[in-house]
């Protein structure tokens, strides 16, 4: 068969070059419209990415506003180190504990209750600042003890999230450090 006549034979848009407009009826409206689709795509995953930016912020936000209230309980800790050192257990519960109490007024910080109503030390933390046991810490457990009840290491909770701890002087460094 001849070239030329399968050139006829074949059915073709196309003629010398110019696009047949019948076959080109509506694409100008179906690609407007995918390209709608993509960017509409696009908007809703650079939504969606803003909104965890902000979340991520407001989660960062609380963590440094709870390290700089437990860097304050932390110091005042620090404050009445001397007085802790020499002290008893009985008296280092009530030297904390106002330490404690003074703390939550200073800040404006209420005392929490917990949804349940028979919540009590060492199960559960009823306050905005509970004090853990440092061996149960150390077993990857949390039993709450009474704020003084051991003594030179604290770990606690604010708001029962993160967890802080301070070690504060024994006796020994104290009088180590004021010679």
């Amino acid at each position: 068969m001849p070239k030329n006549r399968v050139m006829e034979s074949m059915p073709s848009r196309i003629t010398l070059g110019i696009v047949n407009h019948q076959s080109q009826s509506g694409a100008s409206l179906l690609e407007a419209l995918i390209a709608m689709i993509v960017v509409s795509v696009g908007l809703l995953g650079v939504a969606g990415l803003q909104m965890r930016a902000l979340q991520s912020a407001n989660e960062s936000a609380g963590i440094s506003n709870e390290t700089i209230l437990a860097n304050d309980f932390g110091e005042r800790l620090w404050a009445v180190a001397r007085v802790l050192a020499d002290a008893d257990e009985s008296d280092r519960i009530e030297i904390v504990t106002r330490t404690r109490n003074q703390w939550i007024r200073d800040h404006d910080r209420k005392v929490a209750v917990d949804d349940q109503e028979d919540c009590t030390l060492p199960e559960c933390c009823p306050d905005p600042i509970c004090f853990i046991d440092e061996d149960s810490f150390a077993l990857g457990e949390r039993k709450y003890v009474q704020p003084g009840a051991q003594h030179p290491s604290y770990i606690f909770q604010i708001d029962s999230s993160n967890i802080f701890s301070v070690v504060l002087p024994t006796t020994a460094l104290i009088s180590e450090s004021s010679q």
